[in-house]
């Protein structure tokens, strides 16, 4: 630590590499002999960005008219946020279903586009190859429509095998967002995410193999996705069983087990299960309701 000092005192330079982070920051006594070469100023600068000294080095966040507050410092403290811009671009952007996640995280519905993109652009310029806040702030741009450069930080984010990613460039290639429609691209992407148990990637799978986009159509192999969903109370698998069940896709036609589909798909369910807006969630439930209805018409028709 003295070798830092001396070194600043002589118009040396620094990384934050210099810091011990590993051992108690020690206190910077300023009236100490070996300090006298630094000026006042330098010994101030030292103690607040050390954390050292007397004074509170969070005290300029309690009022915000201090030329030293910033909001993205600040918001966290005392909240169990991380401090900095690297606290805001997860506040702001962490993705609910990350594993090391160190907030509640933000659904894609609740996702404010411009915050989340100025705190994660800063938080990136601080740590230019952190991969999660590579993929949070391709995460703020997709939001926003910027569809190319969130494609860029995603294919610089998915190196470290991060589902979420994966699951988001699958989207990308199969809607054609920032780059050129391709369904067997999005499939391979899919892939990568649902051998590591993504949930997202698992339902959007049983479409693609029911539809046969970037695949060949396999009922069988849809149902096996949306059964493996549905464990996890998805009204969207929920209701994709039971138009398979009332169309006999794959299984034999079976008016009451499609019913049964139907009814779950349409019950409230918790926060965490809804990983879609709540428009689409809504909108899944009308068409449940509005099949169950076209459901009593066929039974009626059989019994005629």
């Amino acid at each position: 630590m003295w070798d830092l000092v001396r070194s600043l005192s002589s118009g040396g330079s620094y990384s934050p590499s210099d810091f011990p982070t590993d051992l108690p920051i020690p206190h910077i006594p300023c009236h100490n002999p070996h300090m006298r070469k630094l000026t006042a100023v330098l010994c101030l600068t030292l103690a607040v960005l050390l954390g050292s000294g007397s004074a509170n080095a969070s005290e300029h966040c309690e009022d915000t008219s201090d030329p030293r507050y910033d909001e993205a410092d600040c918001e966290g403290q005392g909240k169990g946020w991380s401090a900095g811009h690297r606290g805001a671009c997860d506040r702001l952007a962490e993705h609910p279903s990350d594993k090391n996640k160190l907030t509640e995280g933000v659904r894609w519905f609740d996702l404010i586009p411009d915050e989340a993109r100025r705190a994660c652009r800063k938080a990136i310029r601080e740590h230019p190859d952190d991969p999660k806040i590579q993929f949070q702030l391709g995460r703020a741009l997709a939001k926003g429509g910027k569809y190319e450069e969130a494609f860029e930080w995603y294919r610089l984010a998915v190196e470290q095998e991060n589902t979420n990613v994966q699951t988001n460039l699958g989207y990308m290639y199969q809607k054609g967002l920032g780059v050129p429609q391709n369904d067997k691209t999005a499939i391979k992407w899919y892939r990568l995410a649902v051998e590591q148990g993504e949930v997202n990637a698992q339902l959007i799978m049983g479409f693609m193999y029911r539809e046969g986009k970037g695949v060949w159509a396999d009922y069988e192999t849809a149902l096996k996705w949306f059964r493996l969903v549905e464990k996890h109370e998805r009204a969207a698998a929920q209701y994709a069983l039971g138009a398979m069940y009332h169309k006999g896709q794959g299984v034999p036609r079976h008016y009451k087990t499609a019913e049964k589909w139907y009814k779950l798909a349409i019950e409230p369910r918790s926060e965490s299960t809804q990983i879609f807006s709540n428009s689409f969630n809504v909108a899944v439930q009308a068409q449940a309701k509005n099949n169950i209805r076209i459901l009593k018409k066929d039974i009626a028709k059989l019994k005629k």
